[in-house]
């Protein structure tokens, strides 16, 4: 039996997801959805599984591979994004889910970002290092106030210094300490401080809220005006967890601005009391030192010393006078020991007179030159009964000697080189004949083979 509006066609699970699928893509296109974050998961083929939900419903997500390469931040839980992308249905599980194309931070998420980027590059500069932070001063007389003059920080702030420190003097920059231009007023409120000088320590802050009702405090203007303070600053911003980037550069972080007006002053009531220890426990040094020093005289004017003061300075004399004949005694020994020892030295020194020791250098130098002058008349001798044959082949190779005996040498004019074999001369070629004392330029006619003199007739031919 049919219903009245009942469709009779049958159709399968796959007809029906399909349809639904083809609709929701046809009827909705490309989306952007705000929401919440929740069950991220990364798959290892590079693609993120998540859901996104809000206070009322939930909506499965999925960020394929190749469109999450475009993003720059990580995704995370609890974040809150805009995704844009298709409304589809994964038909195998029938489930409608949100195709993502782009993911972008949104509200919290994209100041929660700003601030970590801006905290990385303030960080970089070294206005968070814990080596540039400044004691705070145990006693402080001025106390400046940078916050709300109607808010409950100072209200918090002014009862807590009056109760722990009411000597202290308490300045108050009035600033609005949110909305637009606060972190400017804050800014130039530390930066007055300073040149004003006066202040021992100051105190930056505000009562509680939400991360924007706190943002001021994380703008670069403040931060670095907390940084460049020479004045100590004590930052109290917010409540116990809340931490903002004054808290960081300052140099005391205070979790309330009632902790702040605590850590910036003593107890006087606790000063108070340690001087009323103080005090008692220097009463007592003092009663016990001139209690020992009464005793002490007491003991001295006792003493033999005072009561016969003539016996001993007699006792003392005596002593004096036995010390000085002993040093008497000891200074005779000691000048006869030096006579002993300057005769000794006399002695030594006839012995070794000047003259007497220049004398018998005078014989030695004397028969080492005798010495010497027959070691060198023999060295002479022995050099010369060598040198001599040597001379005499010397002069047996003289080629001087051969020219002397009528020889003559034959030099090529324009190396010098001897001219030793005939059969390397062409004819016309000059040549320079060397006689003793002078040279002949001549050139050469022909050549005639080796052989006994024969006189020589240019124009005739040579015959072997």
């Amino acid at each position: 039996m049919l219903f009245p509006d009942e469709d009779p066609t049958v159709y399968s699970v796959s007809e029906i997801t399909g349809a639904v699928r083809r609709t929701l893509e046809a009827g909705y296109g490309r989306v952007r959805i705000r929401g919440e974050i929740s069950n991220l998961r990364l798959n290892p083929s590079g693609h993120r599984y998540f859901v996104l939900k809000d206070e009322n419903a939930q909506l499965k997500a999925v960020f394929f591979r190749g469109d999450a390469l475009s993003l720059r931040f990580a995704p995370a839980d609890g974040l809150e994004v805009e995704a844009t992308g298709e409304i589809t249905v994964y038909e195998t599980r029938g489930e409608l889910q949100l195709v993502v194309r782009r993911l972008a931070p949104s509200g919290i998420g994209a100041l929660l970002l700003s601030l970590e980027a801006l905290k990385k590059r303030l960080a970089a500069d070294g206005l968070f290092d814990p080596g540039r932070k400044r004691r705070i001063p145990a006693y402080p007389r001025t106390i400046g106030v940078v916050t709300s003059p109607t808010g409950a920080a100072i209200r918090d702030i002014l009862k807590v210094l009056a109760r722990r420190w009411p000597v202290a003097d308490v300045v108050l920059h009035p600033v609005p300490v949110q909305g637009e231009g606060a972190a400017d007023e804050i800014a130039r409120a530390v930066h007055r401080l300073n040149r004003w000088g006066r202040a021992d320590v100051i105190i930056v802050g505000r009562g509680g809220g939400s991360l924007e009702d706190l943002w001021a405090f994380n703008e670069e203007v403040v931060v670095r005006a907390v940084a460049s303070s020479h004045i100590p600053i004590i930052s109290a911003v917010g409540h116990e967890t809340d931490v903002t980037l004054c808290d960081l550069a300052a140099d005391l972080r205070a979790p309330t601005p009632s902790a702040a007006a605590e850590m910036a002053v003593p107890n006087i009531r606790d000063l108070y009391r340690r001087m009323q220890t103080l005090e008692a426990l220097l009463d007592r040094r003092m009663t016990e030192g001139v209690t020992r020093r009464r005793s002490i005289l007491v003991r001295l004017a006792r003493a033999y010393g005072f009561r016969r003061p003539e016996r001993f300075l007699e006792r003392r004399a005596e002593q004096i006078d036995d010390a000085a004949a002993r040093l008497s005694g000891a200074i005779e020994d000691r000048l006869e020991y030096a006579r002993r020892g300057v005769d000794d030295q006399a002695r030594r020194l006839v012995l070794h007179h000047p003259e007497r020791r220049v004398e018998r250098a005078r014989e030695r130098l004397r028969k080492a030159g005798d010495r010497l002058r027959m070691s060198a008349r023999g060295e002479g001798r022995r050099r010369r009964e060598r040198l001599e044959p040597l001379s005499r082949a010397l002069r047996a190779l003289d080629p001087t000697q051969v020219l002397r005996r009528g020889y003559c040498l034959a030099r090529d004019p324009q190396t010098g080189h001897l001219v030793l074999r005939a059969a390397g001369v062409e004819a016309g070629t000059p040549i320079v004949i060397q006689f003793l004392e002078d040279r002949l330029l001549t050139r050469a006619e022909e050549r005639e083979p080796g052989g006994p003199w024969t006189p020589f007739v240019p124009g005739e031919e040579t015959r072997g």
